[in-house]
C-alpha cells in the first residue's frame, strides 16, 4: 500500500463505515426489543371426560412448546390407596413437538416475554428445570388446584414490564 487512494476506495470505505455504524448503534434496540417481544402463548388444558388440567406455553409460530402436568406418583390408585389422603406427585416439564397432539380443550390465556416465562417457570417449578416433588391430594394441591393458580400466576408475571 502505497498511502494513494483513489476516489472510488475512499467512497467505498465511507459507505462501509456508515453502515457498519448503523447496525453497531441498533444492535441494542433490537435487543432490547426481542426481550420484550411477547413470543411465549400460554394456554391452560382441560381434559373433562376424566377430570384433568394442565398448562401449555408455546412459541407464537408454534415451532416448539412445553407441558406442565401434575400428578401423584402411582397414579390414581396411590391417591385411592391413600384414602384419599395426601400422597407424594410431581410437577413435570415435557417438551412438545406439536401442539395439536395435546388432549383436552385448550384456551389461550395470556402472552409472555422470554424472560417473564424464565420467572414463571421458577416460580411454578420452584426453581427446578425440568420436575420437582409436592403433595399431592384431591383436596389440596392437585393438577386442577396447581393449574389454577399457575395461571394466576402466568397472568400476574405478564403486567411485569419486563
Amino acid at each position: 500500500p502505497s498511502g494513494n487512494m483513489s476516489m472510488l476506495g475512499l467512497t467505498a470505505g465511507i459507505a462501509i463505515r456508515g453502515i457498519l455504524s448503523a447496525t453497531i448503534r441498533s444492535a441494542p434496540i433490537l435487543a432490547r426489543s426481542s426481550r420484550k417481544m411477547k413470543i411465549w402463548n400460554v394456554y391452560t388444558y382441560s381434559i373433562l371426560w376424566r377430570p384433568h388440567m394442565y398448562m401449555y406455553i408455546g412459541k407464537k409460530n408454534g415451532s416448539v412448546g412445553f407441558r406442565y402436568d401434575v400428578g401423584a406418583y402411582g397414579g390414581w390408585a396411590k391417591v385411592f390407596q391413600k384414602k384419599l389422603r395426601s400422597t407424594k406427585g410431581y410437577i413435570e416439564k415435557s417438551k412438545v413437538i406439536n401442539r395439536i397432539g395435546l388432549k383436552g380443550i385448550g384456551t389461550k390465556i395470556i402472552k409472555l416475554t422470554p424472560i417473564q416465562k424464565s420467572i414463571w417457570e421458577a416460580v411454578v417449578l420452584r426453581g427446578s428445570i425440568n420436575e420437582c416433588d409436592i403433595t399431592y391430594s384431591l383436596v389440596g394441591t392437585n393438577c386442577i388446584s396447581w393449574t389454577i393458580r399457575a395461571t394466576v400466576q402466568a397472568i400476574a408475571i405478564s403486567k411485569i414490564p419486563i
